[in-house]
């Protein structure tokens, strides 16, 4: 019989297990997805790689983990789970770590990931493991400079320590290359990882979005330049029973240990299928892979990476982070879930059940789930600090602004962990301003995204044309410090970012703001015209204009939503009325009392009067009106001009 002591070790392992599996569901239930472009398919010679972390669960922040020298030996790093938060142990530490901000280190090495799961009996946990996959990540950036150096840290990490959490593809760059890693945890009953890493061609793209996607690899001409992997990989499937050469196949880590299924195609590798389809020089690509993505076949697998038609800049990998299947078979704006107003988003679940059938949401790349993204920009020929830039954002990439920030840069506070959190607004919280401008736009897509997205692309581009001026005088002030001390190049960019953050913020407050104030009660509300109020400012104050629904078109619904609600109930809905002048008058009257005030100014025109001079309440209902205004003249930036 156990003793007390071990009864109580035997509940706390079952809690872990229950509440590690939970959170890991909870966490991952929307995942993620990984651009990745090659020097040599990039129109400046420059590494671009982008990463979105989706999950609704999850709270968007900027973090630095400043570097350390000389630490003493026998030093240890705590390590605590980066999805549940539960405590795994600690690791030796090293004399020097690097300095990180976000995904980015001070070498410019990035590191990200997209979960693959995997197999089931490999998912399940291992017993005494202290490396997780969040862990893994930081603590490779804070101690290797290249990607090279950063797969061989990773391998010693999980084979020393164990490895905590299920199969991920790790995308690992830096200013020369670009790779990708997957890794598969040995389950129970063993220590450490199993893994296969893969150089991406230059001039080529790749892209990884919860689907292990490395195919076959040629181990017996092995190269390490091109190719690596845990010596034992092949020898751990068969022992496992999931791999048998005997079958004449050769070994492919994805098929192995993540085999491809409808969900796998369907909401992970059609967002790869849309970036390839909208990039690649192959001919006919979206077509040959259409049945694959909607899961309809699902062989051939698509490649791992692809050619480019044309070279890539960072603003363009922007973009296509903010993806809905555009132009594609999977467009979501066609069928009756897109709503009134066309949505390119559906609600949760992906998948539902109608009378015995399963059935899908689409998933596209940008999601109203993420918590935050970022694009990375690798560039050789500038020293580290100017060279690396993470232009970061929180919430749904669609409708958020990238904001640069360099090396060693200060976190402004609208970016910090605990400015808000995922249970506290904070309206100084950057993430907060976002999720609300993004929800005020998801009921009203068709009406609202493409006025938050002109605003988005103009910041981007405005700061995007700034970088140059800013990146030279950051260099002239590196070179008058000899080319040795970065500190004072690094603080006038730090400066830069928070002023920019600062200055994001607070325009989107002010959208916020005037979406509500204009966009509400299913119609379109405008400011009041100077002295139309109810009498002054004791009796109700001014009085707006309002348009009926929301003022598209012709105030209309589009013609594909009326024609779903005509075809299911258009005789309950169908009017009799006619369009004679009664009945007209009548509409206009059950429609608000904006009739009132026609008929009285049509009134005092008949009769040559003026209306009355504006009362005080007009007049502070005006000024109040304007600053909510989508034309403000401070866009698309009122930043401090620090570069002259």
């Amino acid at each position: 019989k156990p003793s007390c002591n071990n009864w109580q070790k035997m509940a706390l392992r079952a809690l872990f297990l229950c509440v590690t599996c939970l959170l890991s569901v909870k966490v991952h239930v929307d995942a993620c997805t990984n651009l990745i472009v090659t020097p040599g398919a990039s129109a400046d010679g420059s590494t671009i790689y982008s990463y979105s972390a989706d999950s609704a669960a999850l709270y968007g922040t900027l973090d630095r983990q400043i570097g350390r020298k000389n630490i003493p030996a026998g030093s240890k790093k705590k390590i605590w789970d980066w999805d549940s938060g539960l405590y795994l142990g600690e690791i030796d530490e090293v004399a020097e770590t690097f300095d990180v901000i976000g995904n980015m280190n001070e070498h410019q090495l990035t590191i990200g990931e997209t979960t693959f799961g995997g197999v089931a009996e490999l998912t399940q946990g291992q017993d005494g493991a202290v490396m997780d996959y969040g862990n893994l990540i930081w603590t490779t950036l804070q101690r290797a400079k290249t990607v090279g150096e950063a797969i061989t840290v990773m391998a010693e990490l999980v084979d020393r320590y164990g490895y905590a959490s299920e199969g991920e593809s790790f995308t690992l760059t830096d200013p020369q290359e670009a790779w990708v890693m997957e890794l598969i945890g040995k389950g129970q009953g063993e220590k450490g990882a199993v893994w296969v890493a893969v150089k991406i061609p230059d001039g080529h793209v790749a892209a990884h979005a919860n689907q292990a996607r490395i195919p076959f690899v040629d181990m017996t001409h092995p190269d390490p330049t091109s190719a690596r992997w845990a010596p034992d990989v092949v020898d751990f499937a068969i022992a496992k029973k999931l791999y048998d050469p005997s079958k004449g196949v050769p070994f492919s880590f994805s098929d192995v240990f993540d085999p491809v299924t409808f969900s796998g195609a369907r909401n992970g590798e059609a967002r790869v299928w849309s970036f390839f389809s909208k990039v690649t020089s192959l001919p006919d690509f979206e077509a040959k892979f259409e049945a694959y993505a909607s899961g309809d076949k699902l062989s051939p697998r698509m490649p791992l990476h692809v050619p480019v038609k044309r070279k890539l800049k960072v603003h363009d990998i922007m973009m296509l982070m903010r993806d809905h299947y555009d132009d594609t078979a999977l467009n979501m704006t066609s069928d009756v879930g897109a709503g009134p107003w066309a949505a390119k988003f559906r609600d949760r679940p992906l998948t539902w059940t109608y009378k015995g059938h399963d059935y899908v949401n689409e998933r596209s790349i940008g999601t109203q789930q993420t918590a935050w993204h970022f694009v990375a920009n690798m560039r050789h020929w500038l020293p580290n600090h100017i060279g690396g830039v993470f232009w970061f954002g929180v919430d749904d990439a669609t409708f958020s602004v990238h904001i640069p920030f360099y090396t060693k840069a200060e976190v402004p506070t609208a970016l910090k962990t605990g400015t808000g959190g995922i249970a506290e607004v904070d309206m100084t919280a950057l993430f907060w301003l976002n999720d609300m401008v993004a929800n005020k736009v998801y009921s009203k897509w068709e009406i609202l995204a493409p006025v938050v997205s002109e605003r988005v692309n103009q910041i981007e581009q405005h700061l995007l044309a700034q970088q140059p001026a800013l990146e030279a005088k950051a260099l002239e002030v590196w070179k008058k410090a000899a080319g040795r001390d970065p500190s004072a190049s690094t603080a006038l960019l730090s400066a830069y970012s928070n002023d920019v953050t600062a200055d994001v913020a607070e325009q989107w407050l002010r959208l916020w703001k005037y979406l509500t104030f204009t966009f509400r009660d299913g119609v379109k509300v405008l400011p009041p015209d100077p002295g139309h109020d109810h009498g002054g400012f004791q009796m109700g104050g001014a009085v707006g204009n309002v348009q009926d629904n929301s003022g598209s078109g012709n105030g209309e619904w589009r013609d594909a939503w009326k024609k779903e609600i005509v075809e299911q109930a258009g005789a309950h809905f169908r009017g009799h009325g006619g369009d004679h002048v009664a009945e007209i008058g009548k509409r206009e009257v059950m429609g608000g009392k904006g009739r009132n005030a026609a008929t009285t100014a049509r009134v005092l025109e008949a009769h040559g009067l003026q209306q009355r001079e504006q009362g005080e309440e007009g007049a502070r209902a005006e000024e109040g009106a304007s600053t909510f205004s989508s034309d403000s003249s401070s866009s698309p930036l009122d930043i401090l001009d620090i570069v002259s």
